[in-house]
């Protein structure tokens, strides 16, 4: 059942709610190259700028090599940091690596090799965030590009020689929110909103998640468990800032099709009543003319309480920008609109 929260205006708006370089370092010997990725066994086109640098941690034994795969978009192929030394391998790792700070142990105490899975802590992480966190769920050889998705819960990597490529399978660690704001045809006609800046702040923080992989054959989801460290504490996405906009001085024109942004959250139960958007806009009249400037609005996303942020879920929030009395409202009052908000 959708949920529709109609709120009016007193006075402010409501709202419902480098292109990557060359590495520096030289290429190893023996590189392991990155054939394809993809987020789900049915998205072998997943976005490959969105998921880079993607970190990896490749397992022989105990022994630990650390290594980035690193997408360069000039020439269309991923760039690595990575040797491959030893016959039997073991391939772990998460994307984006700027998203967190990550180790692996062994899933069974005293394990002589990674066989089994890993226990990977990501730590440095927020609450909610613009980068969509995902782990290596499944790894196979394959040449470019890639013509066989992996396998869930296939962790093991053979040295094929001095060319080595695989193959990765991501899985998600966050749920999503996406704002679809629009304007009310009929507000539209007589006012332009422009977008200034957009912000999603959680009063929860979130530390450190803690994921158990288990390998199988069997083709199952090797995510066995994930557990989110929580914390007091204020965290802030900014999904827009015109600030930071190399196309536009003004800030973005709301229209009446619509404006999509997304913020990632961890799926942590309650999540959803500590959120709460906030807004900075102007107010244009149809001549051109800004008659209000930098206001801000701010809502708490309690209204989507009946939803549930679920990991790899995406919630929809679309909301609209329209006066409820439009044919009484005087001149000054075309600038109070009040806001329909419904979640999906």
């Amino acid at each position: 059942m959708k949920k529709v929260l109609t709120i009016l205006m007193m006075g402010v708006m409501l709202w419902g709610c480098s292109e990557e370089s060359e590495q520096k370092n030289s290429v190893p010997e023996n590189p392991l190259r990155l054939s394809g990725v993809t987020r789900a066994p049915s998205d072998v086109t997943a976005a490959t700028d969105s998921l880079s640098p993607i970190q990896i941690f490749l397992m022989s034994g105990l022994e630990k090599t650390e290594g980035n795969f690193v997408y360069n978009t000039t020439r269309g192929e991923w760039i690595s940091t990575i040797g491959v030394k030893e016959l039997e391998n073991y391939v772990y790792g998460f994307a984006p690596a700027m998203a967190a700070k990550g180790q692996v142990r062994t899933v069974t105490s005293g394990a002589t090799d990674y066989s089994e899975g890993c226990v990977m802590t990501l730590d440095e992480l927020t609450a909610i965030g613009g980068e969509d966190l995902c782990v290596v769920t499944g790894v196979k050889a394959d040449k470019t590009p890639i013509t066989e998705v992996p396998e869930f819960g296939t962790f093991k990597f053979d040295k094929q020689g001095t060319t080595n490529y695989i193959g990765l399978l991501l899985d998600h660690l966050y749920g999503a929110i996406e704002f679809k704001i629009k304007v009310g045809a009929r507000y539209s006609e007589r006012r332009d909103i422009w977008l200034k800046k957009m912000a999603l702040t959680s009063t929860q923080a979130v530390t450190q998640a803690t994921v158990t992989l288990k390998a199988n054959t069997t083709g199952g989801n090797p995510i066995t468990d994930v557990r989110y460290t929580t914390a007091e504490g204020e965290q802030t996405n900014t999904c827009y800032d015109y600030g930071t906009d190399p196309t536009t001085t003004k800030g973005l024109l709301l229209t009446t099709e619509g404006t999509r942004f997304t913020s990632y959250c961890a799926p942590i139960a309650g999540l959803d009543k500590k959120l709460r958007l906030v807004c900075t806009y102007d107010v244009y009249n149809k001549k051109g003319t800004r008659v209000r400037e930098n206001c801000t609005a701010e809502n708490s996303l309690a209204g989507i309480s009946e939803v549930t942020i679920g990991r790899g879920k995406k919630v929809i929030v679309n909301l609209t920008v329209e006066p409820t009395y439009l044919y009484q409202l005087s001149e000054d009052e075309l600038d109070n609109p009040g806001v329909k908000i419904k979640s999906e």
